[in-house]
């Protein structure tokens, strides 16, 4: 080994000559790496007269000197830049931000103080959405009961107009409020599969015998008693992409599991599956190109032998190319509705002539455009200013004299990786950054739209999140480049 694990510090060879030159390295290794303190984080391009010794980090498009060094501790030692890449866990603090930041292996982030602080001024509104009572009253809305993981790593029905609270079901950390879509669980007594609604071949079941993932005793134990057990349900699916879900565990090491949906002899969707010995969803996606009977299997092709235990609860088929959050049904189809959060745009808060919206929160599928945020008229599908997973893509529009779009690609999307997105806007420009990506932006010619309502995580045009939103901030004045940038890192 030649250097340090961690610090990459030479090491001296036994025989080596002239080890003040190696020694030496090691030092100024050490005094670029060692208690970091950089002058910002925002900068692309170097500045022109640094101090010895004086640190940056490369902000991402690096320029000049700093080109191909991005993310990097730019280091001014003799007269010259050296660059070190960080570690996973590397500390610094940003002195242009006030903040200590974190290198996560991708991005640096704030770890101590508020990311918002970046912007110099507070925000003349701030919602956390991780709370039930986050809100004033009247600007959440839904018309059912929903669901949610709660603190516990247990599911927990929350009650209609209240929000739903998503939690990370290892840490028990609050991911946000859970922002849906309307669904409908089109299967029957979705708890409870030794109802007859239910076929059945070569099984026995024993009812409400197994604590289930929301920790009632309402799981059932199919244990079977031939060489091909399995259960089904036929139902009439609508024509167009569809997801079944279903909670499932088994006592037996190994355990596998057939997941079909199927039509007319034609499998619509199929999977097979090892079964964990705890609660995991599982779940078959799939394309019905009619309105047609199908049949939903479990088991069967002999993945349920003679005296194979499997435990199951919460079936659910609805319509969308992936599931959603779980929704109880009996002796009749139930839907959840969707999630709505809508605030007036006031004067004692929001500027009709410029500013800067924040999100924070997960990213959706990108199975359709799924909106963060969207600030409208709550009339004109043009007037609106708006941030989305588009389709892949994070994009920001603002409408243009009510008869056009001005777009503002924003990077690719990841579904399921956490999102922070500052987008600020003006008669000048639309701007935005992503998860401390340098600033973009694009230049706006004509009349802004007219702002009466802010909504998150819905929309009156697109899809809605259907992802939890930690995070809805605002700003009264179109912040520069450099602090979208800290905002979001």
């Amino acid at each position: 080994m030649s250097a340090s694990p961690n610090l990459q510090l030479p090491y001296l060879d036994a025989n080596q000559n002239q080890k003040s030159v190696t020694h030496n390295a090691a030092l100024r290794r050490l005094d670029a790496l060692v208690q970091v303190g950089v002058g910002s984080s925002a900068l692309q391009a170097p500045p022109a007269a640094p101090a010895d010794g004086q640190r940056w980090i490369v902000a991402p498009g690096g320029t000049g000197a700093w080109a191909g060094r991005d993310l990097a501790i730019a280091a001014w030692q003799d007269g010259a830049w050296s660059f070190y890449p960080p570690g996973p866990g590397t500390l610094a603090f940003d002195a242009a931000r006030g903040a200590v930041v974190c290198w996560s292996g991708t991005v640096w982030r704030a770890v101590d103080g508020d990311p918002l602080a970046a912007a110099g001024l507070p925000p003349a509104l701030d919602y956390r959405l991780t709370e039930p009572d986050c809100l004033p009253p009247g600007q959440f809305a839904r018309l059912s009961t929903g669901c949610v993981t709660g603190a516990a790593g247990l599911l927990v029905p929350v009650a209609a107009g209240a929000l739903r609270i998503e939690h990370d079901p290892f840490t028990g950390a609050p991911l946000g409020a859970l922002m849906e879509e309307q669904r409908t669980n089109l299967l029957l007594w979705s708890r409870a599969v030794d109802n007859a609604v239910w076929s059945k071949n070569a099984l026995t079941i024993a009812a409400d015998t197994v604590l289930a993932p929301d920790g009632t005793g309402t799981a059932d134990r199919l244990t079977s008693t031939g060489a091909d057990g399995y259960i089904g349900q036929a139902i009439v699916l609508p024509a167009g992409p569809f997801t079944a879900s279903i909670w499932a565990k088994s006592p037996d090491a190994g355990r596998t599991m057939n997941f079909v949906v199927g039509a007319g002899g034609a499998r619509l969707a199929a999977a097979h599956y090892p079964i964990a010995t705890t609660w995991q969803r599982y779940a078959v996606s799939g394309n019905n190109p009619s309105s047609q009977v199908i049949s939903i299997y479990l088991g069967g092709d002999a993945t349920l032998p003679n005296g194979a235990v499997l435990d199951l609860w919460g079936a659910q088929i609805e319509t969308g190319s992936f599931p959603t959050s779980t929704i109880p049904t009996t002796a009749a189809q139930a839907t959840r509705a969707a999630d709505s959060l809508a605030v007036p745009a006031t004067s004692d808060w929001f500027n009709p002539n410029e500013g800067t919206f924040f999100v924070e929160g997960i990213c959706p599928p990108s199975d359709k455009a799924r909106v963060f945020f969207e600030a409208s008229d709550n009339a004109n599908a043009i007037d609106r200013i708006f941030f989305r997973n588009d389709a892949g893509a994070y994009v920001a529009y603002v409408g243009i004299a009510s008869s056009t779009y001005l777009g503002l690609a924003m990077g690719a999307a990841v579904p399921g990786a956490r999102v922070r997105a500052a987008v600020s806007y003006s008669a000048a420009a639309l701007a935005g950054s992503v998860n401390g990506a340098a600033a973009v932006s694009v230049r706006v010619s004509g009349t802004l739209p007219t702002i009466t309502v802010l909504r998150a995580g819905c929309s009156i045009i697109d899809a809605a999140l259907t992802a939890p939103l930690n995070r809805l901030s605002y700003f009264p004045r179109a912040l520069t480049a450099a602090q979208l940038q800290a905002m979001t890192a």
